[in-house]
């Protein structure tokens, strides 16, 4: 299938990144009977075989990775695995951008608090942000699709994003320090770490079915999605 996604540009993604390691991966867009969209598998940049995101020994440096995406055409992108020593924390925004290629005004306002590397996801539909945090104890990954009026996922620890360098220009390209705005969205989000697994994967909760008018992220009539701003972020219960 022909590659639709958005390239890794190498040169957009900061050094602090790049100079961490063995922690990426490449990947490719997998297409399974029955799932809507492609999956992101991770390769190993080093044999073009499957990684995955709890076997350090499938991961490479970002030198293997970026020479692995541009030898093989298969490959759509890199992506980093995120691990708590390297301190940082990835949040994923789904569908964000609208067809006029604004952000959705509850997104902007988020992105404008983290002030921290902000991307297009490959889909160029979503954004990535990447920040220097912790995250809570115990937490792997957070899936929130429907507690706020967007999805939103988070990335502690034995999972991978992927890195596209298409920047968000409105915010800096450098990584910031997260922790405050983090623990803002966190409250917004109603989040408390609580062990579904062995890895302690955090999900969210069973979302009310659509009542067939509510199909796009401005109009959600029977969820009833909170806004999200940096002020009221404490007041959304």
């Amino acid at each position: 299938m022909p590659n639709e996604y958005l390239k890794t540009i190498p040169e957009n993604i900061p050094d602090c990144i790049k100079n961490l390691g063995p922690t990426f991966v490449c990947w490719k867009a997998i297409t399974k009977p029955g799932r809507p969209k492609p999956i992101k598998m991770p390769i190993d940049p080093k044999t073009g075989r499957a990684a995955k995101s709890t076997d350090s020994s499938t991961w490479g440096t970002w030198d293997e990775a970026i020479a692995c995406m541009q030898k093989d055409p298969s490959i759509s992108g890199v992506g980093l695995v995120f691990r708590r020593e390297n301190g940082l924390v990835g949040i994923d925004l789904d569908n964000v951008i609208d067809a006029n290629g604004d952000l959705l005004p509850d997104v902007e306002a988020l992105v404008n608090d983290f002030k921290s590397y902000t991307e297009l996801s490959p889909s160029g539909k979503g954004l990535h942000i990447l920040v220097k945090a912790d995250g809570p104890e115990g937490m792997t990954s957070l899936k929130r699709p429907d507690t706020l009026s967007f999805a939103v996922e988070l990335f502690v620890s034995s999972y991978y994003l992927t890195l596209t360098g298409h920047l968000c220009e409105q915010v800096p390209s450098t990584v910031a320090d997260g922790d405050k705005p983090l623990a803002r969205l966190l409250d917004a989000l109603e989040a408390s770490p609580r062990a579904k697994s062995e890895k302690k994967k955090v999900f969210a909760e069973e979302a009310p079915p659509d009542c067939g008018r509510c199909r796009n992220l401005r109009t959600r009539c029977c969820r009833s999605a909170p806004r999200w701003s940096p002020a009221t972020a404490k007041n959304l219960r």
